[in-house]
This record gives structure tokens, C-alpha cells and sequence, in this order.
């Protein structure tokens, strides 16, 4: 199917239909009556490509991983076009016609779920509140920037937001931060992350990104500065050799 994107009135179509799936809270997606006709083209219009984009709307995704090598190949005149201004509030209304597009395999089985991670139409909430924890795009964008290095943060489902990404939703700097996700997958290399301890990584980085330029420097400074708590790994390896 072509991709598009939503008009205005797509988009609010679009966000009542999640806002009220949400609040019905059904755990199976057949059971939310989700009005597919907002597909249609009348709530949307083409993307200003010289190409046009087509997808497969029954395309399984084994993981996270799986759907942003998908869509990075398939959305790369987008990007080419647009580069980094895609991230943008400029751009919602494109994000929210493809999460209308998979909704079926982005709703899972939720009960009480929040609309945010759906749609980035909201006017509450500030842009990086949002787009932080939309399904689609924040897991695209941190592949988008890091390629294969940030593959250990895209292992889950694409219907759930991923213990760590929730965590990376609130350090916005670390997560656009090569250093940090590179790093980090060494220090996953050597001892697999669980939650608290990724979450203790990020106060960390955090707090040495106030004294150090370490989007400047080569990992093994970046280590080199690290605590003890996670530089004593790599020493480890070191004594064994």
C-alpha cells in the first residue's frame, strides 16, 4: 500500500479512535472496533516525494530490530528528503498514518493503554514528552542515528515500549548521544543490563556529560571515566589476558 499521510482531518479522526480505544481498554485488538476507513484517502494526502513509498501491511515483525531495518530501507527517500526535520511536529501527521497503518500489530494485547503511544496529536503534552514514547518513532529514530550499535535496546515487541527505551524516553541528549549507546552495548557485551542497572547508566553518563565532552572523545576514554561499577568490567577481561 502507498504510504501517506494524514490530513487534519485524519489526524483528529485518528486520535479520537485511540483515545477512545484506550479508555475501553479491550485487550485484543478485534474487540476495539478500530475504524479502518481512516485509511481511506479522503483522511489523507501523498507524501511530496519524487517516489512513492509502499509497504506490507501484513509484514510480521520479530522484534523492534526487525521493523526499523524494515522501515529504514523503505522510508529512506523520506529521510533523504527531510533528514532529521522527520523528528519533528512538522512530520506528526505522516508518524500517526503509519501508526493507523500497523495498529494492529503495534496494539498487542493492552488494557488501559495511553494514547501517547500511538499518536504524537496531543495538546497537553510537550513534543518531547511524546514523540519519546511513540511506538514508531522513537525506537526508529534511535536506529535511524546508531545503526547496529543500539540493536540491544530494540529486542522487544513492537507492541511494547521496552523497559530501557522507557528509560532512554527521559534523556533525550543520551539517547542521541553515540558514545552512550555504544558504551552501553559494551557494557551489555560483558554483563547483560537489567533494568536498574541501565537506568543507574544513564545518571551516570548524565552527570559526566556536566564535566566532560564525551560525544568528543573514543570509548575507551569514555570507560576510562566511568565508576568503578562498570569500568571494573572491562578490567576484568583485561587480568584474564
Amino acid at each position: 500500500m502507498e504510504i501517506r499521510k494524514f490530513n487534519k482531518k485524519g489526524a483528529e479522526k485518528f486520535k479520537k479512535e485511540i483515545d477512545r480505544m484506550c479508555y475501553e481498554g479491550n485487550l485484543n485488538f478485534k474487540d476495539t472496533q478500530f475504524d479502518s476507513s481512516i485509511l481511506d484517502e479522503k483522511y489523507s494526502k501523498k507524501l511530496n516525494l519524487d517516489k512513492v513509498i509502499d509497504m506490507d501491511g501484513e509484514k510480521e515483525f520479530k522484534n523492534k530490530l526487525d521493523m526499523c531495518k524494515y522501515l529504514y530501507e523503505k522510508l529512506k527517500p523520506y529521510l533523504t528528503k527531510y533528514a532529521n526535520e522527520i523528528y519533528s511536529d512538522k512530520h506528526k501527521y505522516f508518524w500517526d498514518w503509519l501508526s493507523a497503518f500497523y495498529i494492529e500489530k503495534l496494539w498487542g494485547t493492552r488494557f488501559g493503554a495511553d494514547s501517547f503511544l500511538y499518536t504524537l496529536n496531543s495538546e497537553t503534552s510537550t513534543w518531547d514528552t511524546y514523540h519519546a514514547n511513540h511506538l514508531l518513532m522513537q525506537p526508529f529514530r534511535i536506529f535511524a542515528l546508531h545503526q547496529e550499535k543500539a540493536e540491544y535496546l530494540l529486542g522487544g515487541s513492537i507492541h511494547e515500549r521496552g523497559d530501557m527505551l522507557m528509560r532512554l524516553a527521559n534523556a533525550p541528549v543520551a539517547a542521541r548521544n553515540g558514545n552512550f549507546i555504544l558504551v552501553g552495548r559494551m557494557i551489555n557485551e560483558k554483563n547483560k543490563f537489567t533494568v536498574k542497572k541501565f537506568y543507574r547508566y544513564i545518571q551516570v553518563f548524565r552527570q559526566l556529560n556536566e564535566t566532560y565532552s564525551l560525544s568528543d572523545m573514543n570509548p575507551e576514554d569514555v570507560i576510562n571515566v566511568l565508576p568503578d561499577e562498570f569500568k571494573s568490567l572491562f578490567k576484568e577481561k583485561n587480568c584474564q589476558n
